[in-house]
């Protein structure tokens, strides 16, 4: 196995931006439940397209996101939006998909506009691994 999709149906909150929730307790606190969702879309998902087979526990890869929105309001900027995929990340490091702490390479996002929202991941193993 060379490469990995992954599709939640959703696009990130808002509230996972790295700048949203700080010094506020009420804001930190849906900060976390919102973290705590989408490192569960990470590992169970991941765990769902594996279908009973080894994680691969790739050390380096290539990450190409691309997220599907209904207009330009939805856009994020590519920083906050990597930051804010994280916790998504750390699930598929729990599901065994990458190794801990390793080398990871996120393309620059693609935005489809004019779709239900989703946000498309796709993992490759890098070239220098293979």
């Amino acid at each position: 196995m060379t490469e990995l999709a992954i599709e939640v149906p959703a696009l990130p909150p808002r509230e996972l931006s790295p700048h949203r929730g700080v010094g506020d307790y009420r804001r930190e606190a849906v900060k976390r439940a919102y973290r705590d969702e989408w490192y569960a879309w990470g590992y169970y998902l991941a765990l769902e397209q594996l279908r009973g087979q080894a994680p691969p526990g790739w050390e380096r890869a290539e990450v190409t996101l691309t997220l599907y929105a209904r207009d330009k309001r939805n856009i994020w900027d590519t920083d906050n939006l990597i930051a804010a995929l994280d916790p998504l990340v750390d699930g598929l490091v729990q599901a065994g998909v990458l190794k801990p702490d390793k080398y990871v390479e996120f393309q620059k996002p693609q935005w489809v506009l004019g779709e239900a929202p989703r946000t498309v991941i796709v993992i490759k193993l890098s070239l220098s691994e293979q």
